[in-house]
């Protein structure tokens, strides 16, 4: 899930290179790093290009590096070799892998994947062909920080199946990202009664053997600030837990007999350092188009207990 980057920061190659340093990147304000790879034909267009602001590069809390090694070792080519970008805090589209030119511009990058893709379009453009209608491709800023998010992943999917343990507890996991460079995650909360309680989650900084690359695996090392951690909770469901859902009026539950089980929806929610959280008053999160960008709280829905 995290991975160990080394290799010089993007900002020292480009005072290398001759740009004016400043201590307040606000100066750069209306410049953009553009980024690219022209190795190949893509999908949607003759290259790879995303840019960044040049205030971004510049910041010296980003750590925006040319990535030349990864978890200690070299970079593979599957990730990028022999160079690409790593841009904290900063959604994974704009860390252009076999990167091969830098540009400094008054504008950002005119590929596909900067303008037409990975935007968070409002919910009136339902189709590519509306959206070019209304004019939203260019008036939509391209996505830039990752906004806060909390995944369920165990169950994985709607309507999956938990059994209580002993103690009448079911255990529930994901994980969770801070918002841009606001890190690191300091809590996740979890509820299966859609928000009327919170349990809080334990966050597991060790990682495990299934997602976090050794190197990573130190407990006595801080969490960083831009790393996604993993979270797990047990939550007791007893009888007097949520209702099965044929007493809410919906007609599909079984009741709370031997073997019969609730159904409920189970939600997350992240708070990062600088105190960003998600939304409770919208728990299936804003719809749109491209589906990017998205963090709802609620994480999976009709998971039967049992």
């Amino acid at each position: 899930m995290n991975a160990e980057w080394a290799g010089p920061l993007l900002r020292d190659v480009l005072i290398s290179a001759g740009l004016n340093e400043h201590e307040d990147v606000k100066k750069y304000d209306g410049l953009h790093v553009q980024m690219e790879c022209n190795a190949t034909k893509v999908q949607d267009d003759e290259w790879y290009g995303s840019s960044v602001p040049l205030a971004v590069a510049m910041d010296r809390e980003r750590e925006v590096i040319l990535a030349l090694d990864m978890n200690g070792t070299p970079l593979p080519a599957r990730h990028g070799a022999p160079v690409r970008s790593i841009i904290p805090g900063i959604i994974g589209a704009r860390s252009v892998k076999w990167l091969d030119t830098i540009v400094i511009s008054a504008r950002e990058s005119q590929n596909h994947y900067q303008q037409h893709d990975y935007k968070v379009l409002p919910p009136s453009a339902t189709s590519p062909e509306r959206a070019e209608e209304l004019g939203v491709w260019d008036s939509t800023p391209a996505m830039q920080d990752n906004p806060i998010n909390s995944v369920v992943a165990v169950p994985a999917n709607d309507g999956d199946t938990l059994t209580r343990d002993s103690r009448s507890r079911v255990k529930i996991a994901g994980y969770a990202i801070p918002q841009g460079k606001d890190g690191p995650v300091e809590k996740v909360e979890v509820s299966i009664d859609k928000g009327k309680t919170w349990v809080e989650a334990r966050l597991l900084d060790e990682g495990d053997e299934n997602t976090t690359h050794p190197s990573n695996m130190h407990k006595d090392r801080p969490r960083g600030k831009f790393s996604w951690v993993l979270w797990e909770v047990e939550i007791e469901v007893g009888k007097d837990g949520p209702r099965p859902k044929e007493d809410e009026g919906e007609g599909e539950g079984e009741g709370e007999g031997e073997g019969e089980g609730v159904s409920v929806d189970i939600w997350s929610k992240a708070t990062d350092r600088g105190g960003n959280t998600m939304k409770e008053d919208q728990p299936e999160g804003d719809w749109n188009l491209r589906g990017v960008g998205y963090n709802a709280v609620q994480g999976r829905t009709g998971v039967r207990i049992l």
